[in-house]
């Protein structure tokens, strides 16, 4: 049984969201701007909902009643730079 609902905002690939599925949760909202990201996350989450591309834009009408928002901080590429 589900115990509460959240939101998952600059998802990612979804690795917040599993502590709180974990806990009984239930995601009723995604949203992630990276196309790349978004294709994992639903390999990662099949069964899920639709994920809203960008935040900023979204109607919030179409943001389901939550209990909690979850919210990623930015993941910048890893760059190496090598001594010449």
């Amino acid at each position: 049984m589900k115990t509460f609902k959240f939101i998952d905002l600059f998802a990612g690939i979804g690795g917040l969201r599993i502590p709180f599925d974990e806990l009984g949760g239930e995601c009723v909202f995604t949203s992630e701007l990276d196309p790349n990201a978004r294709e994992t996350y639903l390999l990662n989450f099949p069964n899920s909902h639709t994920i809203d591309t960008d935040i900023s834009t979204a109607n919030l009408a179409n943001i389901p009643v939550h209990d909690l928002v979850l919210a990623g901080f930015p993941c910048q590429p890893l760059v190496v730079f090598s001594k010449q």
